[in-house]
Parts: C-alpha cells; structure tokens; sequence
C-alpha cells in the first residue's frame, strides 16, 4: 500500500494513483519529477489522416507520457493533437512561461481549420507550414541565480581539466577548436534533445530529463523538463561553466568564481550563492559540489548516503557528482570517493586524468588514453576495457560515452532510448551522457 503524495488516496497496488493518477514509477528519490494530470479528456479518439489515436479517456495519466504522445502526433500534422498540445502548454504548463510554445500549436492546428480561430489571439496571424523542429529551444528569464561548469547530467560528470571543457580549449588532431553545434540522441519525451538550433556552444551538460548549453559569450541555453525552473538561466551570462542535475541547473561565473543555481532545492542543492573562488562545480542528482582555487572542496544539498561528506578532501583539481555518491581527482592522479561506500572501490586508481561520476558506476580516463570504471556493470556501463586514444569520459545514468581524440565518440551500456547510437558522430568536440540521453559538441566549420 501506498499514499499518493498529490491526492493523498491509499492504493493497494500498481504504480498508478487511482485517485489523480500520479505515476508512482517517476516519485524518484522523494522527487516528483512529474505532476500528475489528472483523469480529463485530452484528446477525442478517432481516425486521423488514416491512423487511429490513443483513447484518450485511458491512460497513462503522468505528464511526460502524455506529452510524448501528443507531441508524437502534433508532429505528424494531427490537428487535434495540435490543438491540444497547444492548449495544454497555455494552460496547465503555462506556470512555466510556455505559452509561446502553445501559440505556435494552436496557430499549426488553425492552419488545417481545427480549433476554431476564436480560441487564438486575434492579433496573431496564422503562419505558413512550419515544421515544428524549427522551433528554437525554449529558454527562459531565470528569476534566480546560476551556479557550475560540469559537463554531465545530475550524477553524470562531464568533461574535466585536460579534456575539452567550458572555458578551455579543445584539440581535436592538433587543430584548436573551442566552439560548436549541438547534437544529441536519446530520450526525447520531454524534448531534452531539442539542441540542434544551439550554435556557437563550448560546453554542454546533459540532465536526468534537462540538458544546458553554454555558449562563448557567456550565456546559457536550457531545453527540457522544467517543472522545477531548471531550465530557467536565460538571464546568466559571464559564465564559463554548466552542469545539469536531476532536477536542478548550476553554473560557474567567470569573473569572481561565484556559483548560481536554478530548479529544485528540496534538499538545499541550489544554496551556493555564498560559495567563491571556485573554479569548477558539479551537479548531481540531488547535491552539488564545487572545486576551490585552493584544491579543497565545498558541497550542499541530499547527504543521505555521506555524498557531501568532502571538507577533509585536499589537492584535488577535479570533482564529479553521481546519484549517491562524489568523486574526487587528486593532483597525483589518484582518486577519493565519499558516499555509498566508493572509496574502496576507487582505491588504486592511478595516473587518472578525468573523472566522472553516473549513478550506479564511475569511469576515469588515464594519461595513456585508456579508460578505467567501477560500480554497477549490469547494463554494461562498465565495459570499456578496449577503449584507446580517448580524450575525454562521461558516465550517465546506465551508459558511459568517451570522445577519441580524432573526434569519434564511443558508448557503451544500457541504450533503451538509443542513448548510445553515436558511432555516426564526426568532428565532436566535448560530449555529456545524461540520465538516457547523450549530448555533444560538433566542430563547426
């Protein structure tokens, strides 16, 4: 038996309220990651330009699933499913600033003459066909600050010192490169793989269900859920660097070493306001920290399993936040762990360059370019024994991506979104493995 956290209602069994229908299955670590959208009719069922729609009066009731299917068949050209998306984004997801985004659909919708041009505004014409990747990713005024330059998503680490990185430059064959466009694969039902209008990037961090983007100006891009503001850092510029969490965003600005932060802070993970001198910081799933000038190491937020344990931590130049846990490159090559038990299985790591930490697993890149990992290897995660010549790691939720020096990516693990479809992937500059998405920087020009 369990207690819906939004109705209340006991259920006896499954993970569906049947009450409100909140979906159980995404209340991840005492974080509800969705908010459920109750039992009305979305959509009426019917053919379609020759294909039949889900019943809407059935399940399933959480919001990312909904979303999926109506943006699935927004993007088939389903008037309906225009209309609705439209609406949907006006209204019960308009507490996010998405009415542009409904705009846009209801205006799809009244092109194919459903909807009624009385639901739009008057003083908005309808525009020609356009299709609907064209649209820009939605970022956000940040009413809060921003805090990081980790490139990994809420426990993923991103690329460290030494490997192309926000604010340092990247060497692919000897050629200097420091910016490009982003790309990405993966789970894409909340849209946190609508990166492709992102242009002049230096370094990306790819979330549990959020991806961020920071450009050479300084500024930063977001796409991707947003119930908790995560996505909210249109407003940062001067930052050199950005990391995404599970449901939190944090970056490093340029000039005093100062941190901000955006999105959830149920467990104070967002409270960096005060940290400085910083040179890196990293987000986790549920905690952040940050790298001092002085090698020591601050940290804020979920200490259930010991992960913020780090004052004591000295001459480390690199740190990673994973699920549970935090790990540590020291100025030796060596590497410390705090949080679920991780100091022993990183005991005896030696000649490490760059670290990052997943959610169950954490990889390290070596001098010689050959890649060590630990933790749970039953996705496959682990296994990158025959890895050579890479640059840069990142370890995501159930996979591991690693960047070869000739701007090749390659992956390993769990790859149930297409996570690890990147064998395809030329001239990439910097990588980012997410929760079950895999972000990337390629080369432009």
């Amino acid at each position: 038996m369990w207690i819906c956290p939004t109705c209340k209602k006991q259920n006896e069994k499954g993970l569906l309220c049947a009450g409100c229908g909140f979906d159980l299955s995404f209340h991840y670590q005492g974080y509800r990651t969705l908010m459920p959208v109750g039992r009305r009719r979305m959509l009426p069922a019917g053919l379609l330009q020759g294909e039949q729609e889900p019943d809407w009066d059935v399940g399933p009731w959480d919001l990312a699933e909904r979303l999926e299917e109506l943006i699935l068949y927004a993007k088939k050209g389903f008037p309906r499913a225009q209309y609705e998306l439209g609406a949907f984004y006006k209204g019960e997801l308009n507490r996010w600033d998405l009415s542009a985004r409904g705009d846009f659909w209801l205006r799809e919708a009244a092109r194919q003459g459903y909807g009624a041009a009385a639901e739009l505004p008057r003083a908005i014409p309808v525009p020609q066909a356009v299709p609907p990747q064209a649209i820009p990713p939605q970022v956000i005024p940040s009413p809060a600050p921003a805090t990081d330059r980790d490139q990994r998503y809420g426990g993923v680490p991103g690329i460290q010192p030494e490997q192309p990185t926000a604010g340092s430059e990247s060497r692919i064959q000897g050629e200097a490169v420091r910016w490009g466009r982003a790309v990405a694969v993966g789970d894409n039902r909340l849209e946190q793989c609508e990166v492709s209008g992102w242009k002049d990037v230096t370094a990306v961090s790819a979330g549990r269900f959020h991806t961020v983007g920071l450009r050479r100006d300084g500024t930063v891009v977001a796409s991707g859920a947003d119930w908790a503001h995560q996505c909210r850092t249109a407003g940062w510029n001067d930052m050199t660097a950005v990391s995404a969490g599970g449901g939190h965003t944090v970056g490093l600005r340029l000039k005093k070493g100062s941190a901000a932060a955006v999105g959830d802070n149920r467990y104070g993970q967002c409270g960096v306001q005060r940290w400085k001198n910083l040179v890196e910081v990293s987000a986790g799933e549920a905690h952040v920290v940050g790298l001092k000038k002085d090698g020591t190491v601050v940290a804020a937020g979920d200490n259930e399993k010991g992960q913020c344990e780090v004052g004591k931590w000295r001459d480390i130049t690199a740190v990673s936040a994973g699920r549970y846990h935090t790990v540590g490159l020291k100025r030796d090559g060596s590497v410390v762990a705090a949080g679920s038990g991780w100091e022993k299985q990183l005991r005896g790591w030696r000649d490490v360059v760059a670290i990052s930490a997943g959610d169950y697993h954490t990889v390290g890149l070596k001098r010689d370019g050959s890649v060590l990992a630990a933790g749970d290897d039953r996705s496959g995660a682990c296994r990158t024994d025959g890895w050579r010549d890479m640059v840069a790691v990142s370890a995501g939720g159930n996979h591991t991506v690693g960047l070869r020096r000739d701007g090749r990516v390659a992956a390993v693990g769990g790859s149930e979104y297409g996570q690890c479809n990147v064998s395809g992937w030329r001239d990439i500059i910097a990588i980012s493995a997410g929760g079950c998405h895999t972000v990337g920087i390629r080369r432009e020009g």
